[in-house]
């Protein structure tokens, strides 16, 4: 059974982004649709000093541009994001500095999907996750279709059996379309178990999930990580 996830690119993903990649054959980046103002395609955050802080790549480009077309605005953040990761996590259990360069290594385009295939490719070597990436944009489809119709496109284009939806594809009819069509694509949705930990300088209370990768990674260290991302992912039929 070959099986499926699609998702915007993401920058400094967090963990239930990772886990959906180690767990489908293909995971495709989507970039045939705008990207979102201010969504978390070009940011995430860190956590300074108990408080979330955003880490945000520039972009050039309208957020009216389909994310295949986006310009990043120039390559100086890159240096700013490695020096903020590191005054921020340098005194964390298992802060590494070799980890975050190998993050940004070989980033030698100012197109931001050249980019952030890049770094997710750089996180699949950190992770021992088997890489895998289709993008939208080099796909024969149609590339006008847009919603849950443009996913389904997508899947069948593809030849899936199966179709890994996020927790959120719920509410926008995904099981319906992909198992009302045909061929008819089976649709499993995953719920990703945040894990509590604790945050180097930061009361339990205070406890921030969903931060970049990095956050629990300097706390827990690779090995921890791995294991969130390959064991026992939470997958549903409704």
């Amino acid at each position: 059974m070959k099986s499926i996830a699609i998702s915007q690119p993401r920058y400094l993903p967090a963990l239930n982004y990772l886990q959906r990649i180690a767990i489908t054959d293909v995971f495709v980046l989507l970039d045939n649709v705008q990207r979102q103002s201010r969504g978390i395609e070009n940011r995430n955050k860190i956590l300074t000093s108990g408080k979330p802080q955003w880490l945000t790549i520039p972009i050039a480009s309208s957020s009216r541009e389909k994310i295949q077309n986006t310009v990043v605005s120039n390559d100086g953040w890159i240096e700013h994001h490695k020096k903020s990761l590191h005054f921020t996590y340098c005194k964390h259990p298992y802060y590494n500095r070799e980890l975050i360069e190998a993050y940004y290594k070989d980033l030698n385009s100012l197109n931001y999907v050249d980019m952030i295939e890049t770094m997710l490719t750089n996180l699949c070597e950190i992770f021992g996750i088997k890489i895998n990436f289709v993008r939208t944009s080099s796909l024969s489809i149609n590339q006008d279709i847009t919603g849950v119709e443009n996913l389904y496109v997508i899947s069948k284009d593809l030849k899936a059996d199966l179709y890994l939806s996020g927790s959120n594809g719920r509410d926008y009819g995904v099981k319906e379309c992909f198992e009302g069509n045909q061929p008819k694509i089976k649709v499993l949705f995953h719920d990703f178990d945040y894990p509590v930990y604790a945050q180097f300088g930061n009361s339990a209370q205070n406890f921030q999930p969903w931060l970049c990768f990095f956050d629990p990674l300097f706390n827990l260290g690779t090995d921890k990580i791995k294991e969130l991302i390959f064991n026992k992912p939470l997958l549903r039929e409704r």
